[in-house]
């Protein structure tokens, strides 16, 4: 099996597919990570990590995603520590229909993942 890392310059001319991550906000005042496929091709067994270190915590509902077609994204259920005041490294990794391995690290910073947070103190 072949691994590429994309940097964001690349991350096309590789792999038509090109799985990327952000945290979000929902209505229901909940943070989640979202995970799109942003590339011209499906994803396949697409899945994502965070290094240990972090103070985030995702739940996952699946253990991955089989296929992600171009577009196509889901969301998985995020807890972060109210305290947390390092950026936060996602990782994403996929693979083509040539079971090529790809992967892409993306920050979000602690700062927007705090502004999108619900943090009440009574």
């Amino acid at each position: 099996m072949r691994f590429h890392h994309l940097r964001e310059k690349e991350k096309l001319s590789i792999s038509g597919a090109c799985v990327q991550a952000k945290i979000i906000r929902k209505e229901d005042k909940k943070i989640y990570l979202r995970i799109w496929n942003s590339g011209t091709e499906p994803a396949y067994n697409v899945n994502f990590y965070i290094p240990k270190g972090h103070r985030i915590c995702i739940l996952k509902s699946r253990l991955d995603y089989h296929v992600l077609n171009p577009g196509q994204a889901f969301d998985e259920y995020a807890v972060a520590d109210e305290e947390l005041l390092r950026d936060v490294e996602i990782v994403t990794y996929w693979e083509d229909e040539r079971k090529c391995l790809y992967s892409m690290e993306q920050t979000e910073t602690a700062k927007n993942i705090l502004k999108k947070m619900c943090v009440c103190h009574v």
